[in-house]
C-alpha cells in the first residue's frame, strides 16, 4: 500500500497585502465610506443652517419611509 504525502502550501500573506489591486480597493472603500459618513453626519447641519430648513417639521414623514422599508424587508424575508 502506497501512502501519498501531502505538502502544506503556505499562504503568501505579504504578497497579497502589498499588492496594488488590494491597496486600490482598500483606498477606494475608505474614501467611499468617508464621503458617505461625512454626508450622513453633516447634511442635517447644512440643511438647518444654510438652507434654513426646519428638520423637525418633516421628521414624521421621513420616519414613515424607513419604517415602511423595514416592514417590507421583513415581510419579503419571511416569505422565502
Amino acid at each position: 500500500m502506497m501512502f501519498s504525502q501531502t505538502v502544506k502550501v503556505r499562504t503568501p500573506w505579504l504578497s497579497m497585502v502589498t499588492s496594488l489591486p488590494l491597496l486600490g480597493i482598500l483606498c477606494g472603500h475608505f474614501a467611499s465610506n468617508w464621503g458617505n459618513y461625512t454626508l450622513l453626519t453633516m447634511l442635517p447641519t447644512y440643511m438647518s443652517t444654510i438652507l434654513k430648513f426646519d428638520i423637525t417639521s418633516v421628521s414624521g414623514s421621513n420616519t414613515l419611509i424607513f419604517v415602511t422599508g423595514y416592514v417590507l424587508v421583513v415581510k419579503m424575508v419571511t416569505q422565502c
